[in-house]
């Protein structure tokens, strides 16, 4: 087992990470609206704002149970067990957060127009699919490492994402308003540059969700 973190080390290094991902989260959202304007921040929150709830029912309590069962069973000195309840939970989340991405790309039409009322907005929500299944399954590798009394993993892929999201949806975002004419190729004339814009960006954040997963799968945890 890995050797545990004291709770004030541990909290610390958690405040410090979380302070770090606000900051990131000021220099994107500043010049990310900016660069959209008024309009296009409008499809961007949308798609924030009918994902964010889908997405907090859906991870709520994973890394919490999963970092309860594992510290326990690491208590028990039962390494196997620890690593069965990683693998049985990775499968598990993995196949509801497939499912959950499906759902909200089927329904990323109907979302945007009946509940968001701005038909335009389905791109993002489109974009942003995805995320919920990376979400749930770092949430997964969170929990482990947090049943283990070690923060610095959480921490660090928080700041990874964050920095991947600063980076990929500034990128995709300025970059689709950079190239109009080969973007709205594959749109109709109706389409707004701005909607296809908030879904770059989006997609940048999509992007980052999996970046932050992708930290954990380098460190070849649970396996």
């Amino acid at each position: 087992m890995k050797k545990e973190q004291s709770f004030w080390k541990g909290s610390a290094i958690l405040l410090g990470s979380a302070m770090l991902t606000k900051v990131l989260g000021a220099c994107f959202k500043i010049p990310l609206t900016n660069v959209l304007g008024g309009t296009g921040m409008g499809y961007f929150s949308c798609a924030y704002g009918l994902f964010l709830p889908i997405y907090a029912l859906s991870i709520t309590g994973l890394s919490a149970s999963v970092a309860q069962t594992a510290a326990h069973a690491a208590v028990l000195r039962m390494d196997a067990e620890v690593r069965r309840i990683c693998r049985v939970a990775r499968a598990t989340c993995g196949v509801f957060g497939l499912l959950l991405s499906i759902g909200i790309f089927l329904l990323a039409e109907p979302l945007s127009v009946t509940i968001a009322a701005q038909p335009y907005a389905l791109f993002s929500v489109a974009a942003i699919a995805p995320a919920a299944l990376f979400g749930c399954l770092t949430a997964v590798e969170r929990g482990y490492w947090e049943g283990m009394q070690n923060m610095t993993p959480t921490a660090v892929s928080q700041a990874v994402e964050a920095i991947a999201k600063l980076g990929l949806g500034l990128f995709f975002c300025q970059w689709t308003l950079n190239h109009p004419h080969q973007v709205c190729a594959w749109v109709s004339a109706d389409v707004p540059l701005s909607a296809l814009a908030a879904a770059a960006a989006v997609f940048g954040v999509t992007l980052s969700t999996a970046v932050g997963w992708l930290y954990f799968m380098i460190r070849g945890i649970c396996t």
